[in-house]
């Protein structure tokens, strides 16, 4: 596994709005590759079964990408659109490594 000094960061930007979230490469979550939101305690990282998600602090699943089948997944969070659940809203956005 490559060192957090050796990934990169992606920032999330919602196409409904433009709003524009960063992530940026910190320690392994639950032993996987991880990267933390730089205003919230969100990540991204591999859940086993699942794949690469967006995660809270409780572990709950709060986006995926959308269309990338597990299968074709590697070993970084994939680039393109990703989908979200907040409560009854669902929003879309493109990660792009910056």
């Amino acid at each position: 596994m490559r060192s957090a000094n050796n990934l990169r960061s992606f920032e999330f930007k919602r196409r409904i709005d433009d709003t524009v979230y960063r992530f940026h490469p910190c320690e392994p979550l639950h032993g996987q590759s991880a990267w933390k939101r730089e205003d919230l305690d969100v990540w991204i990282t591999l859940v086993n079964g699942h794949g690469w998600v967006c995660v809270n602090a409780e572990f709950e699943i709060l986006g995926v990408p959308w269309a990338v089948a597990l299968a074709t997944q590697g070993s970084m969070p994939p680039a393109g659109i990703w989908v979200s659940r907040k409560g009854d809203k669902s929003y879309v956005y493109e990660l792009v490594y910056l």
